[in-house]
């Protein structure tokens, strides 16, 4: 990654969102990332929030479902949609010779989304009936409500969201910098939403968590409490998720699957919540007797890992972070997608700037940061860590199979 890249941001002006430029001179393709911040939902403003996402790559007034996916397909990242805890994404890349077409798609989306009954329909009925992978169920545990959901429910709620005081856009890659804040500002420059009436109650609850699925797969998981992205000390936070979560040194590696001989999948990384992001450690296995003392022995194994920390393991965790980051070499401690944690690729490198920016008002200043964790102490890195797990909230999706009962 080039640390020295010029990153400029736009404060929102009457009906221009929060622009952030990321221009890197060697980038062939501009990527665009818009982020939608997400209030507390309901379980059923949960299922209208991920039937909006579905809904928005079906086209807008000026632009149909088909060329907005040939637009968008030419550089590897077509548009798509996703649903985080604090805020809805829209990414895609194109050329960059397309700066303005770019422009003129996101405009577009966020001004006047199609949102058609038969496409609502459409979306309705695969994602009410959908099964989700045992990883998408533990990285989202939330159940949505997909009941008694209309289409103009889902459209209330794009107009409550797509407003220019809640939209932060990120564009990083090959562009001069003040060409993307122009070209958004004058597309949005007449943009006035009017007054949100969106209802401000919830008559629904907060959406209850997955507990038990159908298949022989249990995960079990440590979150903790949420670290501040505009907190000094972050840096510790991040030092900490990399020793526990990067590479196969990792702590979570050494005792899930060395350690447990637990199998299937095993994984730590800051993610994202309403209060900053929160260190979630889940592990993955077939589900069997003796499950509910998998979650007891992963923390006094990890306690223990971290109280044997040394020098090597905080120079080691510092070097992993660098080559998430710069060198993006492995993915790093930071997951703000469904798929993967964040590495150091163009992409990637916007979606944190513009997440950054949401998130605490500031410029994601990526030279600052490794500086500070390469300040951390091993005194600091074992406390933060020993807090992190000693604080962690336990939880469980158990698997269904011969070896196991539920209530």
């Amino acid at each position: 990654m080039i640390a020295t890249l010029a990153l400029l941001a736009l404060l929102p002006a009457t009906g221009v969102p929060t622009v952030v430029e990321l221009p890197d001179p060697t980038a062939t393709t501009i990527s665009m990332q818009v982020l939608v911040k997400l209030p507390e939902l309901d379980a059923r403003e949960l299922a209208e929030a991920k039937v909006l996402a579905a809904l928005l790559p079906d086209g807008t007034e000026e632009i149909t479902r088909y060329q907005l996916k040939l637009w968008t397909s030419a550089e590897g990242e077509s548009f798509h949609c996703a649903v985080l805890p604090d805020h809805l994404r829209l990414s895609f890349s194109v050329p960059k010779t397309d700066l303005a077409m770019a422009g003129l798609i996101i405009e577009s989306v966020c001004r006047r989304a199609t949102l058609s009954e038969d496409a609502f329909k459409s979306a309705l009925d695969d994602l009410s009936s959908r099964e989700s992978s045992y990883w998408a169920e533990a990285l989202d545990p939330r159940i949505p409500r997909f009941d008694r959901i209309k289409q103009s429910n889902v459209a209330a709620l794009y107009a409550h969201l797509f407003r220019p005081e809640n939209i932060w856009i990120a564009v990083g890659g090959g562009f001069q910098p003040g060409d993307a804040i122009k070209d958004l500002a004058d597309r949005f420059a007449d943009w006035n939403p009017g007054v949100d009436h969106y209802p401000r109650f919830h008559p629904v609850g907060d959406p209850k968590l997955l507990d038990v699925r159908t298949r022989p797969i249990t995960t079990v998981e440590l979150s903790s409490p949420d670290c501040r992205v505009d907190s000094p000390s972050f840096a510790v936070d991040l030092v900490a998720a990399s020793a526990m979560a990067v590479g196969k040194g990792s702590a979570v590696f050494r005792v899930a699957r060395e350690a447990m001989g637990l199998s299937y999948k095993q994984d730590a990384f800051l993610w994202p919540s309403a209060g900053g992001l929160r260190l979630r450690t889940i592990v993955t296995f077939s589900s069997h007797k003796g499950e509910e003392n998998v979650l007891s022995t992963l923390r006094d194994g990890l306690m223990k890992q971290v109280s044997a920390w040394t020098t090597a393991d905080l120079d080691r965790a510092k070097a992993m972070l660098r080559a998430s980051m710069v060198d993006g070499i492995v993915a790093g401690p930071i997951c703000l997608s469904m798929e993967r944690p964040l590495g150091a690729g163009l992409a990637d490198r916007t979606t944190l700037a513009g997440y950054w920016r949401m998130k605490c008002g500031a410029s994601f200043d990526e030279t600052k940061l490794l500086e500070s964790a390469d300040a951390v102490t091993l005194d600091q890195l074992k406390a933060t860590a020993t807090e992190l797990l000693t604080k962690a909230n336990a939880s469980v999706i158990s698997g269904r199979s011969a070896g196991t009962s539920h209530a």
